[in-house]
């Protein structure tokens, strides 16, 4: 009987295989039929059916005192396939996490446009645990039109409004701090004036093991990952911080 590729990517056995592929091409048959048309021991056979059943890929219809089993339709291998790709999906972003995160690993990645900085404040927040702190060191020149490039992920989970579950601690100059609403600016703290490193359109932004830097004049961001340059970046971010009025 002919081998087909996706029923083996399913994880079928061969007899199984088999027996989908009988019922498919002959219709509904008893036990004692698809045995004789796989060539098959009736105990193999009550296994590769189960196996079937599991997998939702044959149904079983009773007819008086008797049973038979009818494929299901093939549109049904495309739907465990697809789940079987969320897993695998899901496993192996897990394990980027984790190789991200491996200590001397530099990972970086560069956003451009509009799109880009959305994907990038995404990238951010998307994966981050309840209750992360956010450090950000920014210089806007209207901080109004850089809130343009917030994807809804993270005005959802950093939003003051939205009561996001990640703690937001600011550095800024003072016309931007002083142009906020006043309970925006419980955990904003602005430099002196005279500071011209926080006049330059620039914002850096450090959670757990990522560091972004963006330049909203050119409409580019760099992100980093890497744990003990964060741990770095922060230690410099909370220095300035608890310094700052």
């Amino acid at each position: 009987m002919t081998t087909y590729k996706p029923l083996q990517e399913l994880g079928l056995s061969k007899g199984a295989e088999d027996i989908y592929l009988s019922l498919v091409m002959k219709g509904p048959m008893l036990v004692a039929e698809i045995s004789k048309s796989t060539n098959q021991f009736r105990p193999d056979t009550y296994r590769y059916i189960d196996e079937l059943l599991a997998m939702d890929l044959i149904i079983s219809i009773v007819y008086g005192k008797r049973k038979r089993y009818e494929a299901a339709s093939p549109e049904s291998i495309l739907g465990i396939l697809r789940k079987k790709e969320v897993r695998i999906t899901d496993s192996v972003t897990e394990l980027l996490q984790i190789f991200d995160r491996r200590e001397g690993s530099f990972q970086t990645e560069v956003f451009e446009g509009k799109k880009g900085l959305e994907a990038l404040y995404k990238a951010l927040v998307q994966n981050a645990k309840k209750k992360a702190k956010l450090c950000r060191i920014e210089s806007p020149k209207d901080f109004k039109i850089i809130r343009k490039y917030y994807p809804k992920e993270y005005w959802n989970r950093a939003g003051f409004r939205s009561g996001g579950d990640i703690e937001k601690f600011v550095v800024t100059n003072p016309i931007t701090r002083d142009s906020r609403q006043k309970n925006l600016n419980r955990s904003s703290k602005a430099t002196p004036l005279k500071f011209q490193p926080f006049n330059h359109n620039f914002t850096t932004l450090i959670i757990e093991d990522k560091v972004a830097v963006i330049d909203f004049d050119l409409e580019k961001g760099l992100l980093i990952r890497n744990e003990r340059y964060a741990e770095y970046m922060k230690d410099i971010f909370w220095m300035l911080y608890e310094a700052l009025k």
